[in-house]
């Protein structure tokens, strides 16, 4: 622990009888970097038979640390003793307990003491995500690490080799969203995006690395302790944790790592480290599908980083777009309609096919029940039979809509998957559906089935919306299902641009938690299934260029705004 030069356990008897006498040490060192020197020389101007030198080290405590009874001087004037830095045990001394007091004394007469301290240089706090935390799923942490460096005898900096705790804290910005005013993701325990004002939300929890040396003092709430790596290798000097935040976009954290000197009475800070305030954001990311053979690359063109950075990344979203690889989709499944696609063809159905009423699902209807529905009836009983025929005639119009929408439905479903579009895409294709697409071509979006003055009173239901069956159902320009966005074709620049933010607003419901633009209706309308009521980007015909504040409320993550 402590070495000593030829000559230790020889007695002195040539001392300073003025108790002339100097001790020399570093005021601080690094342990295990390098070794403490300390000196010790008198004035020999008398003698003192007997006498003997002893050295005794101290902690802050005055726990002694090493004790020698018999020390020798070497020429009787002078000796330099070498401290490693460990004390009775073999461990390095940690900054907690510093300093250490090293007393010489030359038998009762002189006695010389020295303050050697290991400090703290810096404690330095570093995260993968120093500018923003992104956090899409609640309760998601975000590794910390706080690097211990030792100050050397030369002031220069060293990673700490011995275990130093570290005590982990945060300040919490004073603009953060009060938890109750947070979208609450989950019913169960009344989990809330945000935290603030809950005092027994969980902030903090063990990382891997320092799973063994991590404990806390008010069950992780706002506190954890780690002790710093001392294994050799990159990790030494470092403590690792896990930071918990709030996921609600805006909210900000600095973190503080400290390194406390322990006293009997009181905790004094050696040094401390910190970051700057640091705001949670959240992440859509997508890969890009497009028609490329058939000049479908309005999602390469109109929606990439660059230009929906307008949208979210620098329009106070706290979302940040991220647009990945673009992909070009496989000739076979560059087709018109991606709603007609047949997958056990793999080809697209043909649209006069489909649309043609088959009459053995019902259909057609009687030619009885035509007549009844189209005669004029003054008297109770026959506008009773003109109601009953209508209302059969309804029937198998909404026959033929039920026929229609499933192979919709499982043309959409099938075509992504035999196309490998993979989830979270957004996909540039041509039309969506005949019925379902606002560019597609009248001549085949306004069918013939249902034409005529004997059928100019039928109405079936879309989408919430009564409409006749051979009219366009739905002027679509994008969709949103399955995890993917569907940008159509005819568009122009401006127009494509907004459609591509708006689908990517709905995509955020799959990539992260947020409450609905607002809820499906009980008239179950399309536009009321996630769209803003009001005039907004996500307006059910996205009817402007940008987020409205409330929808900006709802993105980062507040509840009712």
């Amino acid at each position: 622990m402590c070495r000593v030069p030829a000559g230790t356990g020889r007695r002195v008897d040539a001392v300073a009888a003025d108790g002339s006498a100097t001790l020399t040490a570093p005021t601080h060192f690094a342990p295990g970097d390098e070794n403490c020197t300390i000196t010790y020389e008198f004035a020999r101007r008398g003698r003192l038979a007997g006498a003997q030198v002893s050295l005794k080290i101290q902690d802050r405590n005055d726990t002694v640390i090493y004790e020698s009874n018999l020390i020798g001087l070497a020429a009787d004037r002078r000796d330099t003793y070498v401290w490693n830095g460990q004390d009775a045990s073999n461990n390095l001394v940690t900054p907690h307990n510093s300093p250490y007091t090293v007393t010489f004394k030359l038998g009762d007469l002189i006695t010389r003491t020295k303050e050697v301290k290991v400090e703290v240089h810096t404690v330095a706090v570093w995260t993968r995500q120093s500018r923003k935390i992104y956090m899409n799923t609640p309760e998601t942490p975000t590794d910390f690490v706080a690097t211990v460096l030792l100050k050397r005898t030369n002031n220069a900096q060293t990673v700490a080799k011995m275990p130093v705790e570290v005590k982990w804290s945060f300040d919490e910005h004073a603009n953060n969203t009060a938890a109750a005013s947070t979208h609450q993701y989950l019913a169960a325990g009344n989990k809330r995006l945000g935290k603030k004002g809950n005092g027994t939300a969980v902030h903090w929890a063990a990382h891997a690395n320092c799973t063994a040396t991590t404990e806390s003092d008010d069950t992780y709430y706002q506190t954890c302790r780690v002790k710093t790596i001392t294994t050799a290798g990159v990790r030494q000097g470092k403590a690792y944790v896990k930071f918990k935040p709030s996921s609600l976009g805006g909210d900000q954290f600095r973190i503080r790592a400290k390194v406390f000197y322990n006293t009997p009475s009181h905790d004094l800070v050696a040094r401390a480290g910190r970051s700057d305030y640091i705001p949670i954001w959240r992440k859509v990311r997508f890969t890009a599908s497009e028609m490329t053979s058939t000049g479908q690359t309005h999602v390469s063109t109109h929606g990439s980083e660059a230009v929906m950075d307008g949208y979210y990344t620098s329009n106070n979203t706290f979302v940040k777009y991220e647009l990945g690889t673009v992909t070009a989709i496989n000739n076979t499944y560059c087709v018109m309609y991606i709603g007609l696609w047949d997958h056990g063809s793999t080809s697209m159905s043909a649209w006069n096919t489909v649309k043609a009423r088959q009459a053995g699902n019902s259909e057609i209807p009687t030619a009885d029940d035509i007549t009844k529905a189209n005669t004029a009836r003054h008297d109770a009983a026959s506008i009773t039979a003109r109601d009953q025929a209508r209302a059969r005639i309804v029937t198998c119009a909404e026959a033929w809509r039920d026929r229609i929408i499933a192979a919709y439905n499982s043309g959409l479903s099938n075509w992504a998957t035999d196309a490998s579009v993979p989830g979270n895409s957004v996909v540039s294709v041509e039309f969506e559906h005949p019925k379902y697409s606002a560019n597609a071509p009248n001549g085949d979006s306004v069918t013939t089935e249902w034409t005529g003055r004997n059928y100019s009173w039928l109405r079936i239901r879309i989408e919430g919306n009564d409409i006749h069956p051979d009219q366009r159902w739905v002027r679509g320009q994008g969709l949103s299902t399955g995890g993917r966005a569907y940008i159509m074709a005819g568009m122009g620049a401006a127009r494509t641009k907004v459609v591509i933010a708006h689908e990517i607003g709905h995509e955020t419901k799959n990539q992260f938690k947020r409450q609905m633009f607002r809820p499906r209706s009980s008239a179950g309308r399309a536009e009321d299934s996630d769209h803003t009521p009001g005039s907004g980007l996500m307006q059910f015909t996205g009817n402007r260029n940008n987020f409205n504040n409330g929808e900006k409320q709802i993105l980062r993550g507040f509840d009712n705004p």
